[in-house]
């Protein structure tokens, strides 16, 4: 059975030109490279599937934060607060549930449980990316 998902919405995409406005996103058609719907470049370029469906751009958001604008301290904590609850998981793959952990924080503000340092940085984005363009987090 598969799942159908929501298609990348006018809303996300207008959030992230917003926040990210020296950000340059292309389109390209399928998957990327079979496999992705969104990926960061080192150069900061979005590569975005036209396949892309709801939250893809907000995932590639925290990848952008997480890379060019974190600390290495404030990376390696958060990263190691993850590894906590997954300590099975690569750094890779925690980078991963936290660019989906972003997501669901933008879209609901819920609160992690024994996630402070990632809650306290989710809030600190949303609320820096707010100030500066005098925008609703949410929005």
């Amino acid at each position: 059975m598969s799942v159908i998902k929501t298609p990348l919405t006018n809303e996300e995409k207008t959030w992230f030109k917003n926040n990210f406005p020296n950000i340059p996103v292309e389109i390209v058609q399928g998957l990327i490279e079979n496999k992705s719907l969104g990926r960061v470049l080192g150069s900061g370029k979005v590569l975005l599937s036209d396949l892309a469906t709801k939250g893809t751009l907000y995932h590639e958001a925290w990848h952008i934060v997480e890379e060019f604008y974190l600390t290495k301290e404030e990376r390696n904590k958060i990263h190691k607060e993850a590894k906590e609850k997954y300590p099975d998981k690569s750094i890779r793959e925690i980078k991963e549930i936290l660019a989906e952990d972003f997501f669901d924080y933008k879209e609901t503000s819920k609160i992690l449980k024994n996630a402070p340092i990632r809650n306290t940085l989710f809030r600190k984005i949303l609320n820096f990316l707010k100030d500066l363009l005098n925008i609703s987090a949410s929005s």
